[in-house]
């Protein structure tokens, strides 16, 4: 299919999303009508959006509440046509899916973009609609290596994101287990060997460091058992692929402020120490020093227990 009939395609959906009120908020009974539609292709190397798995358009949709108009800038996503359930990226596609339509209303976070829609088959195609954060809030793409405060944001909110989960685990297992059972496995480490070697570096620098907080040892630990099949407490979602392409930072007086992950196709259960490759892509992941260690663990765990206190209730 090419962009043209892609277009064609999501302007015959969008009425049908607007009369379903995926734009209205939960509640509204508003009297809603479509006013306007406008599709363009996502242009090579976006600095929004860069999703290898899915056919991307960009929409801005202006729909009038009870003849109030308001617009929508939005990131529309479409399985490829050719995809089938054992591809890869129907599993990636498949993945997310369920990430925006149920897990978001578990992890109630704001690390991720708004969701309009989320649907594998009422709209004929598989299709994710979601805010466009760089129209509306100028959030964009890093394109080199990750300076200490863009780094320490980006593990700030992963441990959000992991914490949010364990607490889960343990609240409401049921959920939680339904949420993992139906991950589809993707190949989604880019480069396995680097995120070993990371682990490998800080797993070193535990050991020859005995006065450092035992939790932290512990979560390290939990890699290796994950290895040999064990499941443990702390297992949980993860991104699974936590790079440059899949996050999108908001600035104030060139101060990044806010960061977004927006991908989310790639999530296995595991342990937390995976989504730590985005260490790699850091200016100090080459040369990790015992500092950068102590201090990037200490900013980790200080917000996974705000996340999630009883984390280390049975730490010893």
């Amino acid at each position: 299919m090419d962009n043209e009939d892609r277009i064609e395609l999501v302007e015959e959906i969008i009425p049908e999303i607007v009369h379903n009120r995926c734009f209205c908020d939960p509640g509204s009974r508003e009297f809603i009508e479509l006013d306007s539609v406008s599709i363009d292709k996502v242009s090579e190397g976006s600095s929004e959006v860069n999703d290898k798995k899915c056919e991307l358009l960009r929409g801005k949709i202006v729909i009038k509440f009870s003849s109030e108009p308001k617009t929508f800038f939005v990131i529309i996503k479409l399985l490829s046509q050719q995809a089938t359930e054992d591809d890869e990226d129907y599993k990636y596609f498949a993945n997310e899916e369920m990430f925006y339509n149920k897990m978001t209303l578990e992890y109630k976070l704001d690390i991720y973009p708004k969701l309009y829609v989320a649907d594998m088959g009422r709209y004929g195609r598989p299709i994710i609609v979601i805010e466009d954060l760089q129209a509306v809030s100028g959030y964009r793409r890093v394109h080199s290596k990750l300076d200490e405060d863009h780094l320490r944001m980006c593990l700030k909110a992963i441990a959000r994101f992991h914490g949010r989960g364990l607490r889960l685990k343990c609240d409401k297992f049921n959920t939680f287990r339904e949420f993992y059972a139906k991950l589809l496995h993707t190949n989604n480490i880019s480069d396995y060997s680097l995120h070993v070697n990371l682990t490998n570096k800080v797993a070193q620098y535990l050991d020859e460091h005995p006065n450092v907080d035992r939790r932290i040892l512990k979560l390290f630990k939990e890699f290796k058992q994950e290895a040999a099949n064990k499941d443990t407490e702390f297992l949980t979602i993860c991104n699974g692929s936590v790079d440059l392409n899949n996050l999108l930072f908001r600035y104030e007086n060139s101060k990044p402020m806010d960061v977004k992950i927006i991908n989310w196709g790639s999530m296995r259960y595991s342990s937390p120490v995976i989504d730590w490759q985005i260490i790699t892509s850091s200016q100090i992941g080459e040369n990790l020093s015992n500092i950068d260690i102590q201090r990037l663990l200490d900013d980790y765990l200080t917000v996974l227990i705000e996340e999630y206190p009883g984390i280390v209730d049975n730490v010893k």
